[in-house]
């Protein structure tokens, strides 16, 4: 399928502005009148600043490499060679590195999406389900950017009106987690009413899409979350895994999504939005991944630093070999997931534990360097690759089926982790135990989906973080997280800027 660009076009108003001095060259002088209330004349204008919403999810402070930080660092599945503070829990409320930009990227996002929900019907269109689309996959966009806001932060504004002032919607007060809730699932009703199951351009939110991030919102509250007061991890309503069932059945019975036949193939940057992607942020190799560019910036993160394989070597994250070995024999995963050898420049292998691979590295979004003698990188800087961020793809909606039906203690409960299992050329499960099952899907989720955000959010809703195990806390210089770890805190920067923001428990 084809893969577009999404540019983000959008256009701004300068105003040079003077108070209080009558010279005349301080005047206050208009120099553009561009802005939304005159941009948002066209169909065309439409599109445009649609596609500057899923822009922002491409930024290097969101799905481009802050998503992993916060999602998958913290679990035991990866580590960093840099004494990162979420892979060791010492990060604290003015973290500034990753948690103040990616709040402050959101609102942006949010900002973006709620300018098109408002001025968009007040276009003429020749269509009418083509405008309904646009304001669809803006409601999409702005509930999946409020679901990872409230799964991260918790009490947090609920902000559904453009702000076109400096100080307009600036200083709102938090409200509880299921007034944001509550409009998380309006959007996704709308979106899933007025998307189309297949889109012309395949890197556009559907009505599969709304669906499965649905399914997955109903899971998040019927599992447990943190009391941003009080500090109690509270269970959700259960009437709520038989509303996610429901909605992943759904997803199932549109029959549009497969799993791969061969699970790297999910992954293979020739192979965009293929028959397993639900939904993904789009990126696009040799457009380059600075200000302006569609490469991403997370690829390179797992790259030996010194083996010459890719244009930039971070070396930035490693696994431990105890994650790496939890792999039954026979999962096709395992070997499709990790990095333990490569050739280099002179033709030589270096297999693992030879430096500089001291570690397993996630290979799963490599598929775009080159190996050997003579690589003709595709990248032009060290931040333009062109993996997809895989957030929804088909094996996370069979296996959240099989954890929806298993709480339920239902009938087929095992189907969908079957299915994910004997791709990866595992026997199918048997037992139907709930308890044996549970812990199950959660290890087969770690085996399918690890590197891809989900981590952090699977043990906070299964309320399992502070487990042993579940993290690199005994290892030196890492801490074991707290119940205050269930949230991250309300960034320090955020807060001074908002004095009406409440920190979260233990913050």
């Amino acid at each position: 399928m084809n893969k577009i660009k999404l540019i983000y076009s959008f256009c701004v108003v300068i105003l040079l502005t003077a108070f209080g001095c009558e010279d005349s060259f301080l005047d206050e002088k208009m120099y553009s009148q561009l802005g939304p209330a005159n941009f948002y004349k066209t169909e065309a204008d439409a599109i445009a600043a649609l596609n500057g919403v899923y822009d922002g999810f491409q930024a290097e402070n969101y799905y481009g490499r802050t998503m992993w930080n916060l999602a998958d660092y913290p679990t035991e599945m990866h580590y960093s060679f840099w004494s990162d503070a979420f892979d060791r829990y010492t990060y604290e409320d003015d973290e500034n590195k990753h948690l103040y930009p990616f709040w402050n990227i959101a609102w942006k996002i949010n900002n973006r999406a709620n300018s098109v929900i408002e001025r968009v019907p007040a276009i003429s269109f020749n269509n009418e389900e083509t405008k309904n689309r646009i304001i669809g996959e803006a409601k999409f966009l702005r509930a999946l950017n409020y679901f990872n806001l409230v799964r991260f932060f918790g009490h947090i504004p609920l902000i559904t009106s453009e702000t076109t002032t400096i100080d307009e919607n600036q200083f709102m007060e938090q409200v509880p987690r299921a007034e944001v809730y509550d409009q998380i699932i309006n959007d996704l009703m709308y979106a899933e009413e007025n998307l189309p199951v297949i889109q012309e351009e395949a890197c556009r939110a559907t009505q599969g899409a709304a669906k499965a991030l649905l399914g997955k919102v109903y899971l998040t509250m019927a599992g447990y979350a943190l009391n941003y007061v009080s500090g109690e991890l509270e269970k959700g309503d259960n009437q709520y895994y038989q509303l996610a069932a429901d909605k992943l059945k759904e997803v199932i019975d549109l029959n549009v999504y497969k799993l791969e036949d061969i699970y790297e193939d999910v992954f293979d940057v020739d192979n965009p939005n293929g028959k397993e992607t639900v939904f993904s942020v789009q990126y696009m190799a040799g457009t380059g991944g600075w200000e302006g560019g569609e490469g991403n910036s997370w690829t390179p993160v797992w790259v030996p630093k010194g083996s010459g394989i890719a244009l930039v070597e971070w070396k930035s994250a490693g696994t431990p070999i105890e994650f790496f070995n939890s792999y039954p024999a026979g999962d096709q995963r395992r070997d499709a997931s990790f990095m333990t050898s490569y050739i280099d420049g002179n033709g030589a292998t270096i297999e693992y534990p030879t430096s500089p691979l001291v570690a397993p590295h996630l290979r799963k979004f490599l598929s775009d360097i080159q190996e050997g003698p003579d690589p003709n990188f595709s990248a032009i800087d060290g931040k333009d690759y062109g993996c997809d961020f895989p957030v929804l793809r088909y094996a996370d909606v069979l296996l959240m089926y099989s954890e929806a039906l298993n709480e339920l203690d239902a009938a087929n409960k095992t189907m969908g982790i079957n299915d994910v299992r004997v791709r990866a050329g595992l026997e199918p499960l048997t037992t139907d135990d709930q308890e044996t099952l549970r812990q199950q899907i959660l290890q087969e989720r770690k085996w399918e989906l690890t590197g891809e955000g989900h981590g952090w959010f699977d043990y906070v809703r299964l309320g399992v973080l502070l487990e042993p195990g579940n993290s690199n806390g005994d290892r030196s210089g890492y801490l074991y997280p707290s119940e205050r770890n269930y949230l991250y805190p309300i960034p320090f920067t955020a807060r001074e800027i908002n004095r009406n923001l409440d920190q979260n428990f233990g913050w």
